[in-house]
């Protein structure tokens, strides 16, 4: 890093990488060991940045924890260089440092809309493919349920016709019991298959 603090130059592990300024309170990646200051890596995991601007491996606030010791040795770096000026690295004005921001932001975000262009481009000629299959693969089920409801019709005719000839049977008197057949409730099949449909 070419960075310097007046002819005095910052260590490299005092300097942000996203930022490219010292850190304040430096933020330890417990996967890869990389420090960035607090305030930039959670504007970065808010922006819904999930990678490691360095590595680019899986990055998430749980991941981050204060580096107290590193804290220590840039605060005691600053006390000993604190006769020098600000560092020609350090952003410490927030409009640059967001605007800084932003311009990675939108670079990142076209980044992503590009790449999402090249999946549906990709995707496209798969999707009108399989939409030709699902209509061949519909087209015989909507013949069979067609063909099941005129079967079930033509089924629930014929369970009628047998149904009144057992009616017609039963509601003659039975002459060695003496009785009359309720016909009234209609406990036929057919009765219950339309109570069913």
């Amino acid at each position: 890093m070419d960075c310097s603090f007046n002819n005095t130059a910052i260590p490299e592990e005092y300097v942000c990488p996203i930022t490219m300024s010292v850190m304040k309170n430096p933020m330890r990646h417990n996967e890869t060991g990389h420090c960035f200051e607090r305030e930039a890596v959670m504007n970065w995991i808010y922006q819904g940045n999930t990678k490691c601007p360095l590595t680019r491996k899986s990055l998430h606030p749980d991941d981050m924890a204060l580096d107290t010791e590193l804290q220590a040795k840039i605060e005691a770096w600053k006390m000993e260089n604190s006769e020098l000026s600000q560092s020609r690295c350090d952003f410490d004005d927030s409009a640059d440092f967001e605007s800084t921001f932003n311009d990675i932001l939108e670079i990142t975000n076209r980044i992503k809309s590009i790449t999402v262009d090249q999946q549906r481009r990709h995707s496209a000629p798969m999707l009108s493919l399989s939409s030709k299959k699902e209509e061949k693969e519909a087209a015989p089920v909507a013949r069979t349920s067609l063909g099941s409801s005129r079967l079930t019709d033509l089924r629930m005719k014929v369970l009628q016709r047998r149904d009144d000839r057992i009616k017609t049977m039963l509601s003659k008197e039975d002459p060695s019991q003496g009785l009359k057949v309720d016909t009234t409730t209609d406990l036929s099949l057919a009765g219950l298959m339309a109570a069913r449909v």
